[in-house]
């Protein structure tokens, strides 16, 4: 049985930020985490390394996705329910910074914010994060361009206004 005090120590954190920017919602977050755990305590093989904390996570954020009834209202819910991703900034411009991201974020569709998250915040490749979130490299490679792009033109006018 490996040492899942220790496991959680090590991961939780990321396992909880990757699905609290899948899912913007905090309590789905905690679910995810809470099963991804389960899920270790559970099994019998020895346990996987972050890579694949992430991997499974990342199957049960579609999961759960997929179980949600309207896509419409899910949405309507994260922009008026969003959770906070970023820690609370005395600077007015670091906070204005971050809550002009995290919508920017928004925009995006999970599968862009699934690698952008990975490749940003856990510095994975393009090949780690094809076999997270199992897709090829350059499928990876190309979400994230894509959602690049997007970002910068729903960012630029910020960008205009503060330079």
């Amino acid at each position: 049985m490996p040492d899942l005090a220790a496991l959680y120590d090590l991961h939780a954190g990321a396992v909880y930020a990757f699905a609290l920017n899948l899912l913007r919602d905090e309590g789905e977050a905690k679910d995810i985490l809470h099963n991804v755990f389960v899920r270790l305590a559970r099994s019998a093989g020895s346990p996987p390394a972050r890579p694949g904390l992430l991997k499974l996570t990342h199957w049960l954020v579609l999961d759960r996705l997929r179980q949600q009834k309207s896509s419409a209202s899910r949405e309507t819910r994260w922009n008026s329910e969003s959770q906070p991703l970023f820690t609370p900034s005395a600077d007015p411009d670091t906070t204005l910074f971050d809550e002009a991201l995290a919508s920017a974020l928004l925009i995006l569709p999970v599968e862009q914010r699934a690698v952008v998250h990975l490749h940003l915040w856990e510095n994975a490749s393009f090949d780690a994060i094809g076999g997270m979130l199992g897709i090829s490299r350059n499928t990876a490679a190309s979400r994230y361009r894509l959602a690049l792009v997007k970002l910068q033109d729903h960012l630029r006018p910020l960008y205009n206004e503060i330079r």
